[in-house]
């Protein structure tokens, strides 16, 4: 439905994606939450065929003890293999910006489950 509106010109605005995204094949579909230092959007990679999740976490406006949590989220999520934890796919920082690229998972958050 997401895919149609688009087409059709209606619903919301699709997030912009970097370049660099867009040249390995990321397509950005909508926006899927957002935070204190950026959003994550849902994204489909026309090279793998399926879906994912960018978190876009903006790294000027933090302190330095944020950024390296921000990159320790990623040193720990890139060695975490289990079915039961979100799958970490890649990363890349660009222009202040760190790019977590993660698998999309469908049924929504773990917190909206709990509630």
């Amino acid at each position: 439905i997401d895919e149609l509106n688009m087409k059709l010109g209606i619903g919301p605005k699709r997030p912009a994606l970097p370049p660099e995204l867009v040249k390995k094949g990321y397509k950005s579909i909508r926006q899927v939450g957002k935070g204190a230092f950026g959003s994550a959007n849902l994204v489909f990679n026309e090279q793998s065929k399926q879906y994912s999740v960018v978190k876009e976490v903006a790294l000027a406006g933090m302190s330095e003890k944020a950024r390296d949590e921000s990159m320790k989220e990623v040193d720990i999520l890139s060695g975490l293999i289990h079915p039961n934890i979100v799958e970490y796919q890649e990363c890349l920082e660009m222009k202040n910006v760190l790019f977590i690229i993660m698998e999309f998972c469908d049924g929504g958050d773990l917190g909206t489950k709990i509630r």
